[in-house]
């Protein structure tokens, strides 16, 4: 069995899509963490990846803490690990970054306290982090990698499941003209060797059509989904078109339909 290289690729692409994805939300997922109940405020921190690594809340490198709010009424923030000062900054931009490895590993809170022209003082929640050693980090690293070799395995699997499918053997030994089970797929008639065959679940539906592969001679095409009287009609026709030794004529389907409509006029009710 041949691969086919359209499915390859295909399934290469998914599997960057999938590991862009993810590496997506394992940012947002840093920065969301500032999404509690308390970011109601007029203020909060966002905290951004400058440098390093980020998974859900595990990090480790080189972030910027931000205040996110109404930047033209601050005159200096406190930015705070753990309720305790790390840095002050009294001109925008309000921002201060910071690396993991100069703090403690573990659990951390980071917050801002904001102080207004008017003297007011607010606080602007950020969330809650771990901050991790390196070999927390590789630990992490490896399974994420773990992960999307996982999920490449089963694209790659799958890609091989199709095209196994759609690559399959022919039917060679059905009689022409018996009696075919189209199922709730329904059927067609092919427009290459002019046999009617059953639709494949895994077909490409189409509008008024089905992309799909005929399983007598394995050519693909659009074909039209016909009533279950019309396939009858074309069973039929593959007897006088054709016989089991010389194949069938290459006869097209609208002609042998035709032929048949025209012999059906003159049966008897």
């Amino acid at each position: 069995m041949k691969l086919n290289i359209r499915n390859i690729l295909l399934a290469a692409a998914l599997v960057i899509l999938i590991a862009g994805v993810a590496s997506q939300l394992s940012i947002r997922k840093v920065n969301g963490q500032a999404a509690t109940p308390e970011s109601a405020a007029a203020y909060t921190l966002n905290i951004r990846r400058s440098f390093g690594y980020s998974a859900g809340g595990n990090i480790r490198g080189s972030f910027r803490l931000a205040v996110n709010g109404p930047q033209e009424n601050i005159s200096k923030v406190v930015f705070l690990l753990d309720r305790q000062p790390i840095g002050e900054v009294t001109e925008p931009p309000f921002q201060l970054d910071i690396h993991t490895q100069d703090y403690p590993e573990g659990s951390h809170t980071l917050s801002a306290e904001v102080t207004t022209l008017d003297g007011s003082v607010q606080m602007a929640p950020g969330g809650t982090f771990n901050f991790v050693s390196a070999s927390g980090q590789w630990a992490g690293v490896f399974s994420i990698i773990v992960v999307i070799g996982a999920i490449l395995l089963l694209v790659v699997g799958l890609g091989f499941l199709f095209t196994f499918l759609t690559t399959g053997k022919t039917v060679k030994d059905l009689p022409l003209g018996s009696e075919r089970h189209y199922g709730i797929q329904g059927g067609g008639v092919c427009s290459h060797c002019g046999r009617p065959f059953a639709f494949h679940w895994w077909g490409l539906n189409l509008v008024g059509s089905k992309y799909d592969r005929c399983d007598y001679c394995g050519k693909w095409g659009s074909y039209k989904r016909l009533a279950l009287e019309e396939l009858r009609l074309a069973e039929a026709a593959e007897m006088q078109t054709g016989s089991p030794e010389t194949g069938l004529k290459p006869v097209s389907p609208e002609e042998k339909f035709n032929h048949m409509l025209d012999d059906s006029r003159f049966d008897p009710d």
